[in-house]
């Protein structure tokens, strides 16, 4: 039987997390890229918010360049975007056999009534007011279009195709939920494979905000999971068998 893995990537905490506060008035350059302009009708929510984003000076395109950064929305209010931008790697080990990952590498926020698009990367308490080729959004509402209810990508664009899982909803291997205890663990999953502190791996923010120096990850199966004490969460988790396409989850 075909075995495909799927992963889910927990959103909660991830380099300047989002921001819930109006941007300062902070000015990064004159110039507009104009190189960017679409005219497609039928363009959907990924293929919409990948222009705007690579039409902007957004800090990560600087850091990992236009053809690595993929974007997409995390999630919206009605006044507010919030825009994920990431890079995505092939861990297998088999070359017959992807394993892709995703890895957060910054966040921007769009705003509906201003139009204006900021960069909370890093420091959501004082963002960056972006420049962004405006004519990429004429004719086409980024809210509506991106709605819950409407396509989030076009057929053959897969990997962007992902339903939304609420994370107090899920049990992983039908028992645990994302925060539980090493011995919990240990009864679930078993002995990690291997296990390497977080002050080796530098994170740029972790779950349980400590900095404490005997904080791991446990890494098991393909999935990570973070470490304090006795306590445990999931940061990354794979699924085998059953599942066709990534899952998003939201906290």
């Amino acid at each position: 039987m075909l075995r495909i893995v799927a992963l889910i990537v927990i959103l909660f905490f991830s380099c300047g997390g989002p921001s819930n506060k109006e941007p300062r008035s902070t000015t990064m350059g004159d110039s507009v890229k104009k190189d960017l302009v679409t005219e497609d009708k039928d363009l959907s929510c990924v293929q919409l918010v990948s222009d705007l984003v690579a039409s902007s000076n957004a800090i990560s395109l600087n850091n990992f360049g236009n053809d690595l950064v993929k974007a997409r929305i995390a999630y919206t209010t009605p006044d507010k975007a919030t825009i994920k931008l990431y890079v995505v790697n092939n861990i297998s080990e088999t070359p017959a056999e992807e394993r892709l990952v995703e890895s957060a590498v910054g966040w921007l926020e769009f705003y509906r009534q201003t139009g204006r698009l900021v960069d909370i990367t890093n420091d959501p308490d004082e963002p960056l007011v972006l420049n962004y080729d405006k004519t990429i959004l004429a004719g086409h509402d980024l809210f509506k279009l991106c709605s819950p209810e409407a396509a989030v990508a076009k057929p053959g664009t897969s990997y962007e195709q992902r339903d939304v899982m609420l994370t107090h909803d899920i049990r992983f291997n039908g028992k645990l939920k994302r925060f539980f205890t090493m011995t919990e663990f240990e009864k679930v999953f078993g002995k990690p494979d291997s296990i390497q502190l977080l002050k080796n791996e530098v994170p740029c923010v972790t779950i349980f905000g400590t900095e404490a120096p005997d904080d791991a990850y446990l890494y098991k199966s393909g999935s990570r999971f973070e470490t304090n004490k006795d306590s445990v969460a999931v940061d990354e988790f794979w699924f085998l068998n059953e599942i066709s396409s990534p899952i998003k989850v939201f906290g």
